[in-house]
C-alpha cells in the first residue's frame, strides 16, 4: 500500500510546480528499477541475516520514503525531485526486502502451507493496492499533501515492534548452509528459464494496458468514470484470484498452472486489442484488460512452487534456495513492471494500439508452446 500512496496526487502536485511529464514518469519508474537491483543482493546476504532482520529493515526503509515525501513540498522544483528520486530508491529497498524475507520466511516456516500463505500475503498486498488511493485522497482532503505520508510512516515505525514481536527469529537458512553439501547457486535450467520469462510476460502485459488502455478509452469517447472502474477492476481481479488460489491449493498442483496464466494474459491483451476492434466492441476490450490481472496473479502463485519443484528434483536442499527463487521473481516482477510502462509509451509512436496489443500477444502464444514443448516435464 505505501509504494502506491504516490500515485493519486503525486503527478498532479508536480505538474502544478511546472515539472515535466517525463521527470515524473522517472520518478515512477524509480522504485521498480531499483527493487530490482537491490533485489540480486537480498538474495545473498539472506543466508547470513535472519529474513526477520530483513523484513524489519524494508519496513524502516519504507517508513523513511514516506517520511522523506513529508518534506518535498518545501524544496524548489530541483530539490523536490531529487528528494522524490532518493526516496523511491529507498521504497525499492524496502519494497526488495519485504517481498523476499516474506517469502522466505513463509517458504522456510511453512512448507505444507507455502503456497496457500504466499497467495494470501499478495492477496493482501492487491487489498492495499485499492485502498492506497482512497487513504490518499481521504488524507490529503483532510490533512494535507505531505501530512498523508507522515501519518502512514508513523503508523508503519509503529507497526515494527509489533512485527518483531510476532515473528520467528530462527534462521533456518543459516543452519542448513552449515550442514548440506549442495552449492546454494542455483543452476539457471531451461524449465526456470520459461517460468520466469512467463512471469515476466504476465506482469508486462498488465502494466502495458494499465496507461495504454487508459488513452485508448478516452479516444473512444468513454468517461473518465468508466475508465476508472476498469483499472481497478483489473487491480480487484489480481487481488480476488490471489484470495481464491489460497484456498484452491488444498485441491489443485498449483505449479502446473504457469501455462494457464500465459494463455489468460495472451487472451487477454489479444481480446484488448485486436479482436474488439475487429467486431468493433469496447466491452470486449475492457473484458480483456481485466482479465489479465486473473493472468498475473496465477503466474505468481506457480511460478515459485513450479521453480521449487524442478530444483529439488535437481538435488537442491529446498530451504538452501528459497531466497535465491525468491529474489529472481523478485527481479522478474519489476522487470515486467519496469517494461509494460516503456513498451506503453514505446510501441503507439510505432504502431496503433491494435497492432501493439497483436505483437505482444504473438509473444505470448510462442511463450504458451515453449512451456508445451521445451519445458522438460517433471
Amino acid at each position: 500500500m505505501s509504494m502506491m500512496l504516490v500515485l493519486p496526487f503525486y503527478p498532479i502536485i508536480a505538474h502544478e510546480r511546472g515539472i515535466s511529464e517525463f521527470m515524473i514518469g522517472l520518478v515512477f519508474t524509480t522504485l521498480p528499477l531499483s527493487s530490482c537491483i537491490f533485489s540480486a543482493f537480498i538474495s545473498k546476504k539472506i543466508e547470513s541475516v535472519n529474513p526477520r532482520s530483513c523484513a524489519c529493515l524494508g519496513l524502516v526503509s519504507m517508513a523513511l520514503s514516506l517520511l522523506g515525501f513529508t518534506f518535498i513540498s518545501t524544496f524548489d522544483n530541483l530539490g523536490f525531485i531529487i528528494l522524490s528520486l532518493i526516496c523511491r530508491v529507498i521504497g525499492g529497498l524496502g519494497l526488495a526486502s519485504i517481498y523476499i524475507s516474506s517469502m522466505s520466511m513463509i517458504s522456510l516456516n511453512y512448507p505444507a502451507k507455502q503456497e496457500s500463505f504466499i497467495s494470501m500475503m499478495e492477496a493482501c498486498g492487491g487489498f492495499g493496492l485499492m485502498m492506497a488511493p482512497l487513504y490518499s485522497a481521504f488524507a490529503t482532503k483532510n490533512v494535507s499533501f505531505s501530512g498523508s505520508y507522515f501519518i502512514f510512516s508513523l503508523v508503519l515505525m509503529v507497526f515494527i515492534p509489533i512485527y518483531w514481536n510476532f515473528t520467528t527469529s530462527k534462521s533456518r537458512i543459516q543452519l542448513i548452509n552449515e550442514v548440506q553439501k549442495t552449492p546454494t547457486k542455483i543452476k539457471i535450467t531451461k524449465n526456470i528459464l520459461i517460468d520466469t520469462s512467463i512471469l515476466i510476460f504476465c506482469y508486462t502485459i498488465i502494466t502495458f494496458l494499465e496507461p495504454s488502455m487508459s488513452l485508448y478509452l478516452s479516444e473512444n469517447h468513454i468517461s473518465d468514470n468508466l475508465i476508472s472502474i476498469v483499472l481497478s477492476g483489473m487491480t480487484f481481479c489480481y487481488t480476488i484470484t490471489n484470495f481464491l488460489m489460497s484456498f484452491l491449493t488444498k485441491y489443485i498442483k498449483i505449479r502446473k498452472l504457469i501455462s494457464l496464466s500465459a494463455t489468460i494474459s495472451t487472451l487477454g491483451v489479444l481480446l484488448a486489442g485486436p479482436i474488439s476492434i475487429y467486431f468493433n466492441t469496447i466491452s470486449i476490450s475492457i473484458i480483456g484488460a481485466i482479465i489479465t490481472g486473473i493472468g498475473a496473479a496465477i503466474a505468481f502463485v506457480s511460478v515459485l512452487p513450479s521453480m521449487i519443484h524442478d530444483m529439488t528434483i535437481l538435488g537442491y536442499n529446498e530451504e538452501s534456495i528459497v531466497g535465491h527463487l525468491s529474489s529472481l521473481i523478485s527481479i522478474c516482477m519489476n522487470i515486467g513492471e519496469i517494461s509494460g510502462p516503456i513498451l506503453s509509451g514505446v510501441l503507439p509512436l510505432i504502431f496503433d494500439f491494435s497492432i501493439g496489443c497483436s505483437i505482444l500477444g504473438f509473444i505470448g502464444i510462442a511463450l504458451i508452446f515453449s512451456n508445451f514443448l521445451l519445458k522438460t516435464k517433471t
